[in-house]
């Protein structure tokens, strides 16, 4: 079976993946499209808000802590009730564990997933040179699928267009759209990146409403759905996880959930439920 995916992934950390993430997953919740959002890696803060926005609860894929049995068991199980998966990477696109591996990378979870990649850059003070940048990523590891290109911090229509033209002209890449350069559309952040939505409620509805919009009006939606629709069919796999039989006796677990005590994988918990 065919589940539509994207993965959008970032050149380097801090260039906007939660907030282009967020405003896709807005979007398309306005289309009435069920979305499911995934994180890679070990995230547990960028999930609060996706989760916050879509009302689903995300998800992580980690290609370090898991097989890729278990990814496409975990992916697959929530896939299945959506319209569209989104999946949010983790740091640079070829970031994992390790400078000599590409273990625990959003480019080698989209090898895994055999899912089409949308790569996120920060214009901001580059225009041409964007260019240089993708064409990089596109050459690193041609396995990885770059399909298509979603630029940040733009500061103008003049200022977009060269940008666009270089990238196109230079890789064949298309570039989707634009976020503007805009102070009121930035997450809150501390040492550990972005703050939980456990601890306050950070995204106003106005915030979401407006990421929403623009979105709409300088990202073209139907292409990103296009591309979503590109990937390919997952290969056969053996489920690992959600196979236990339940035990005879039966065992009360208390969880302690509120803004001290949020650190948790929704999968984690329901496989204590499936135990139970």
């Amino acid at each position: 079976m065919r589940h539509p995916r994207v993965i959008l992934a970032g050149t380097n950390s801090s260039v906007g993946k939660t907030t282009v993430a967020l405003g896709i997953m807005l979007a398309l919740k306005k289309r009435n499209l069920k979305v499911q959002p995934f994180k890679v890696g070990p995230d547990y803060i960028d999930p609060t808000y996706h989760t916050q926005v879509t009302s689903l609860a995300c998800r992580n894929l980690d290609s370090w802590l898991l097989s890729p049995d278990t990814i496409f068991e975990l992916f697959e199980r929530q896939a299945i009730k959506s319209d569209v998966s989104i999946i949010e990477g983790v740091m640079g696109l070829y970031d994992g564990v390790s400078d000599r591996s590409e273990k625990g990378s959003t480019a080698l979870l989209s090898k895994i997933l055999r899912c089409p990649v949308i790569l996120i850059v920060d214009a901001h003070s580059l225009s041409r040179s964007a260019g240089a940048i993708v064409l990089g990523y596109q050459k690193f590891d041609k396995e990885v699928r770059i399909v298509g290109v979603i630029l940040n911090n733009i500061g103008s229509s003049t200022h977009y267009q060269e940008a666009k033209n270089s990238i196109e002209e230079k890789t064949g890449i298309p570039v989707l759209g634009f976020l503007p350069r805009d102070k009121n559309l930035h997450l809150p952040e501390r040492h550990l990146g972005l703050i939980p939505t456990q601890e306050k409620e950070l995204l106003q509805r106005s915030f979401c409403d407006r990421l929403a919009s623009l979105v709409d009006k300088n990202i073209d939606l139907d292409k990103v759905l296009k591309i979503s629709q590109s990937a390919r069919a997952l290969p056969k796999f053996e489920k690992e996880i959600f196979v236990t039989k339940s035990p005879s006796d039966k065992v009360t677990i208390a969880l302690a959930l509120d803004k001290a005590f949020s650190f948790y994988y929704q999968d984690n918990l329901d496989i204590l439920r499936s135990l139970g």
